[in-house]
């Protein structure tokens, strides 16, 4: 059972966008896992309930090298569903991947928050 729902490939250690590149096929290290097993993988993460956070921030950041506006409009819709309350017990590393790739995001619909 355990080994049916262990996640083998995605390691929140490594950063979300080594996962992007992946699945673009834009990752050039020779040892990084096959598209199809981290698909599978992100798949599984994503169906979980609820699904954890740095799995919710993969597809977000292949959206936003590839996605459309509305695609691009609806990720970070998505992200910031997520509240600080669901962030609180995650490694502060991925909290911040998280801001970061909702920055990532703004910057493609052109919303600057700063302002």
């Amino acid at each position: 059972l355990i080994d049916k729902y262990e996640i083998k490939v995605l390691n929140p250690s490594l950063p979300p966008d080594y996962y992007a590149r992946i699945l673009l096929k834009h990752e050039p290290y020779k040892l990084a896992p096959p598209k199809e097993m981290v698909e599978k993988e992100l798949s599984d993460c994503l169906a979980r309930d609820p699904p954890e956070v740095f799995c919710q921030i993969i597809p977000s950041v292949v959206t936003s090298a590839t996605g459309s506006f509305w695609d691009v409009k609806e990720a970070l819709a998505k992200l910031e569903r997520i509240s600080k309350q669901d962030i609180k017990g995650e490694r502060v590393y991925i909290q911040g991947w998280l801001e970061s790739t909702k920055i990532l995001l703004r910057k493609r619909l052109g919303i600057d928050k700063s302002s």
